[in-house]
């Protein structure tokens, strides 16, 4: 037979081929048969994908939630990284569930599933029970399956698996396999779900009560300068119907009113101040002393903010302390004053009426400032800010501090425009300076020379930069003092503003030598030189 070649026509029969499957030989040449192809033999000995892959994986018992790795020559089992998660027992090095855990360790993350926390990272792990693909519903701890479609991550018994290739997840609670699993084989899915955060404030709501920290809103809160009162250049006291008083602020008695008004600073008794942690030193007082008749209005005091464009299209709160002699009526105002060329003068509203008491109270008010659509914005416009009495023609006392202009629906605490003493000075002296001899010696300032017999130009550094080129006003005490003697001034203006020097114009009736150096003098206590800038 070895010389012939060997032909099946109809179908070999071997008798000890008995099983149905792949055909093997050993090593002496036996043929055998088996349901099955041992590992040996490049099989896997299995029947099933789960048991196949079981087969041909490392001894998984006692390796639970530890995952395939490789050194490069071998596979084994090994515990994962930041991935392993337990609810309220020691993990890993995450932590999962609605139990503050008992023994963290320095690098651990505790992800809180309380409801109403959010949930940043979700882990889901389910042994099956019987064959399925589609994977939803509750795990093993009862979690129910949720995630983020294309964020999520889906293990089988260890093995990473690809989205669109061996798994579809496209609703975000449930996943369809391509190929089933089986029993005992244990699913995990890492997802990161859309989380909600409760008691939260919308972004209106966020900005009607912050205040902001950009464009206008940058050097300071408070757009009243010298809100507690610290700054008098002017003087101390005032009886008239109107002007400015404390820097800053003006006030209007109000029409034909027979009865003239007082301002004056008054200084607090130490420890008296109406806010605590805020020792200030002077405050406001409006007082009439007779009820006098004719009065229309009154307008205890008001400032105006430069720039009609300062607060527009947004909403801002007006506050102040006050207390009056007995209970009174009075409101906050706002006006826009377009300036120079620009629209009307316009009251944008008058807040409701405010009661006072005898006792430091402080009173707030929001308004709703429109946009500037459709005006048209002149030179030295300005907003008012104006605290406006209602009880007309009655002898009374105001007492005001801390007046502040914010942006927001709240009264914040109080704080001056800059911050400081000086800041508040330099932040006053932008539009008014006063020069004014108060004791001691002639006092002389600012140097110039003399270019005629009647005229000197004189040149004065200003301690800041005024708003406009300042009007001027003097003591008749004012002289131009030129080789020991002085000359009393016929008239004295502004030549030129360069920055913080103020270029001035004196001019007297003879008598100056010229070519030679000359100075401003103030001779008597009282006399004053005064550089406006007001709006």
């Amino acid at each position: 037979m070895a010389d012939k070649n060997f032909k099946v026509k109809s179908g070999l029969q071997v008798p000890s081929l008995t099983t149905a499957g792949p055909v093997t030989t050993d090593s002496a040449g036996n043929v055998t048969s088996s349901a099955t192809l041992p590992i040996t033999q490049g099989g896997t000995g299995q029947t099933t994908a789960g048991n196949a892959l079981n087969a041909l994986l490392p001894l998984q018992t006692s390796q639970d939630n530890k995952f395939l790795q490789t050194n490069g020559v071998s596979t084994q089992w090994t515990i994962p990284q930041q991935q392993t998660s337990t609810d309220g027992t020691l993990g890993y090095k995450i932590y999962s569930g609605t139990v503050t855990p008992s023994s963290p360790v320095t690098g651990d993350i505790w992800i809180d599933q309380t409801t109403g926390n959010g949930i940043q990272l979700v882990r889901w792990r389910k042994t099956i029970a019987s064959t399925t693909t589609t994977l939803t519903g509750l795990d093993d701890n009862n979690l129910t399956l949720s995630y983020t479609a294309g964020n999520e991550q889906v293990y089988i018994n260890g093995v990473l698996i690809t989205r669109g290739q061996d798994y579809t997840a496209t609703n975000g609670t449930s996943i369809s396999l391509t190929q089933a699993v089986e029993a005992g084989d244990t699913v995990e899915i890492f997802g990161n779900p859309i989380f909600s955060v409760t008691d939260t404030y919308t972004q209106s709501q966020s900005n009607s009560l912050y205040v902001s920290k950009s464009g206008f809103d940058a050097a300071g809160k408070n757009k009243i300068i010298n809100g507690d009162f610290s700054v008098w250049q002017r003087g101390t006291s005032f009886t008239a119907s109107s002007g400015y008083t404390a820097d800053r602020f003006t006030f209007d008695k109000g029409g034909p009113w027979t009865t003239t008004p007082t301002i004056s600073r008054q200084t607090f008794t130490p420890g008296s101040a109406p806010v605590a942690g805020y020792e200030s030193q002077y405050f406001y007082r409006w007082s009439a002393s007779t009820a006098g008749s004719g009065q229309t209005y009154n307008s205890i005091l008001y400032q105006k903010i430069e720039d009609v464009r300062a607060f527009a299209g947004q909403t801002i709160t007006v506050s102040a302390w006050v207390k009056t002699d007995a209970p009174r009526n009075f409101a906050f105002q706002l006006l826009r004053d377009y300036g120079s060329g620009g629209s009307n003068l316009e009251v944008i509203t008058t807040g409701p009426t405010l009661t006072t008491t005898t006792s430091w109270v402080r009173y707030s008010q929001t308004f709703n400032v429109a946009s500037l659509s459709g005006k048209t914005v002149g030179d030295n416009s300005a907003i008012w800010i104006i605290l406006t009495a209602q009880n007309l023609n009655v002898a009374q006392t105001y007492d005001v501090w801390g007046v502040q202009a914010e942006l927001g629906s709240v009264a914040t605490s109080f704080s001056t425009s800059t911050g400081s003493k000086q800041g508040e000075l330099a932040a006053c002296q932008r539009y008014f300076i006063r020069y004014e001899k108060t004791g001691g010696n002639q006092t002389y300032f600012a140097s110039g020379n003399v270019i005629s017999t009647t005229r000197s130009m004189i040149s004065l550094p200003l301690p800041v930069n005024m708003r406009v080129s300042p009007s001027i006003s003097r003591s008749p005490g004012v002289s131009i003092y030129n080789n020991g003697s002085n000359f009393s001034l016929s008239s004295l203006s502004v030549y030129q503003l360069a920055q913080n020097i103020l270029n001035l114009d004196g001019n007297v009736s003879s008598g100056l030598t010229n070519n030679t150096p000359s100075m401003l003098s103030l001779t008597a206590n009282g006399d004053y030189l005064d550089f406006s800038a007001e709006l």
